[in-house]
């Protein structure tokens, strides 16, 4: 049976049940190891701010970097999941990275809102946005949860960040072609490929092992790039020949991953991607982490910025949020059973700043007053 963790409850010692307790109640401010709840947030800062000048009207471009909301290591020691675009995951089961710390490349957003989604060609935001792919492209883009960040060194405008951060787009500035840094997200290598730059950030965020999704290095057997979906406009593909390049680039990569003791996994045992692990699914034997789904309720326009910001974090480590409405138990108690999960149920005004490992398999409630394990007094206390 489904649990509903009450943090609040878990505070002043009482065991959750499906009460809610008021909704009106100070920000939780005792958890701070896991979850720091905000009374006031800020937008984070913008590194650089250009100015140009058209028809002598000043026009600002404000560039938010990938640095701001991504945090070095702030992964380390899990796993983690890129998605790339070949054609290989055309029948993959997208349920298979619930829960999972991921980072989607390109068009990868459609099937999920991960941590993260990551692209080379920035001009392709305006694609997205204005619904180029499709309608379902579009509204995927427009509400994704997570970070979406492009690499890009040119002047393009990127709006200001809004109150929620779910709009907004971030910079990843680019070093040098192969220097593959370790010490910023906002400043990564791409090689010329967006899974090369999904892999440095992957690195640089401390994830260990790494599995790679749809790097299948081989095009449609016409001579031309292949994907999974039904690709982009014709002056963005590429002949097939294009992955050789590719291919060369990781298996110079290779020798400086293993000396950091990085281990790649290719989830694909058919891929021309030799230098890493190749392995099916199964044969991986990746087990499944139980993590809860996270709800919030919110009672007034005010707090709808707060849990916009308390969603965008929970994206950041693999947790899907639901904000909701009504604070009655039946509508938490639904999220449980459509999502077939634990709720772990907090206050708007709360955001994650590490990975809640506490929460990963959870066989009990918790008391996040000290951040142990409480034993259940009530053996129905979880059933409704």
């Amino acid at each position: 049976m489904n649990k509903i963790i009450n943090i609040r409850d878990a505070i002043r010692g009482r065991i959750p049940d499906l009460e809610p307790p008021p909704i009106k109640t100070e920000p939780i401010t005792t958890i701070g190891q896991v979850i720091r709840a905000q009374k006031h947030r800020t937008n984070p800062p913008v590194r650089n701010r250009k100015i140009i000048k058209s028809n002598n009207e000043p026009k600002y471009i404000h560039r938010h970097y990938l640095n701001h909301v991504l945090k070095k290591d702030m992964w380390k020691g899990h796993r983690c999941f890129i998605i790339g675009g070949g054609k290989s995951l055309s029948n993959f089961d997208w349920s298979n990275l619930d829960g999972e710390l991921v980072i989607g490349i390109n068009r990868a957003y459609e099937m999920g809102d991960w941590a993260v989604n990551v692209g080379m060609d920035s001009d392709l935001n305006v694609l997205f946005e204005n619904g180029s792919y499709g309608n379902i492209s579009k509204e995927r883009w427009n509400s994704f949860a997570g970070a979406r960040a492009w690499f890009t060194d040119s002047n393009l405008e990127f709006p200001p960040a809004d109150e929620s951060h779910r709009y907004n787009n971030y910079v990843i500035e680019p070093a040098g072609r192969t220097e593959f840094p370790l010490d910023n997200p906002g400043r990564l290598s791409a090689a010329k490929n967006s899974g090369y730059l999904a892999l440095n950030l992957a690195c640089v965020l401390g994830a260990n092992p790494i599995y790679m999704l749809g790097f299948d290095m081989y095009g449609n057997g016409s001579g031309m790039q292949a994907w999974w979906h039904n690709g982009y406009d014709e002056s963005r593909i590429q002949a097939d020949s294009v992955y050789d390049g590719m291919i060369k680039d990781f298996t110079e990569l290779k020798p400086r991953l293993d000396s950091l003791g990085i281990e790649v996994i290719n989830l694909n045992k058919k891929s021309r991607l030799t230098c890493f692990k190749r392995k099916s699914w199964s044969e991986s034997k990746i087990v499944k982490v139980r993590r809860p789904t996270v709800v919030t309720t919110i009672s007034s326009k005010s707090d709808e910025n707060y849990a916009d910001e308390l969603k965008f974090s929970a994206a950041l480590y693999g947790l899907k949020c639901y904000i909701l409405n009504d604070s009655k138990p039946n509508a938490i108690n639904r999220v449980a059973r459509e999502n077939n999960n634990d709720v772990l149920w907090l206050n708007p005004r709360s955001r994650f700043t590490k990975y809640p490992s506490e929460f990963d398999n959870c066989p009990e409630d918790i008391d996040m007053d000290n951040l142990t394990y409480i034993r259940k007094l009530n053996n129905n206390a979880d059933k409704s």
